[in-house]
C-alpha cells in the first residue's frame, strides 16, 4: 500500500510540475516578435520563421490598421535568425512595422503574449 500511495504522489507532483511549465513557457529560452502590414506579408513571415530555425509560433494576432504581430519562442540563437529571416520576408510582401527579441524574458510575458493572442 506505501508504494502504491507514494507512486500516485510523485505522480501529482510530476502532473503538476508539467502544468506550470507549460504555463510559464518554461524550455523558451527567448522571445522574437515580427509587426508588420498587412496578412499575406505576415503568414508568409510566420513560414519562413519557422522553417529557417527551430522556433515555434506561440502567438499571432490582427492588431488594428492591418496591423499584425507574429511572436515565436525558442533558443536565443534560433530566434534572432527567425526574427530576422521573418523581417526579411516582410520587407519583400509588405511593411515591416518592428521586429525584436528578447532573450530570458520573464515567464509573465509568455502569459501576456497568451492572453492577448486569445
Amino acid at each position: 500500500m506505501g508504494k502504491k500511495k507514494a507512486g500516485a504522489d510523485i505522480a501529482k507532483k510530476n502532473q503538476a510540475k508539467e502544468r506550470k511549465t507549460e504555463a510559464e513557457g518554461a524550455g523558451k529560452e527567448a522571445l522574437g516578435i515580427v509587426e508588420c502590414r498587412g496578412i499575406t506579408a505576415a503568414i508568409e513571415a510566420a513560414d519562413s520563421m519557422v522553417k529557417a530555425a527551430g522556433v515555434e509560433v506561440i502567438g499571432s494576432q490582427k492588431i488594428g490598421n492591418a496591423l499584425i504581430y507574429i511572436a515565436v519562442a525558442g533558443k536565443v540563437d534560433a530566434v534572432r535568425e527567425a526574427v530576422k529571416t521573418g523581417s526579411e520576408t516582410v520587407q519583400r510582401l509588405g511593411e515591416l512595422y518592428a521586429a525584436h527579441t528578447m532573450a530570458r524574458p520573464d515567464d509573465a510575458i509568455f502569459k501576456i503574449i497568451k492572453i492577448i493572442s486569445g
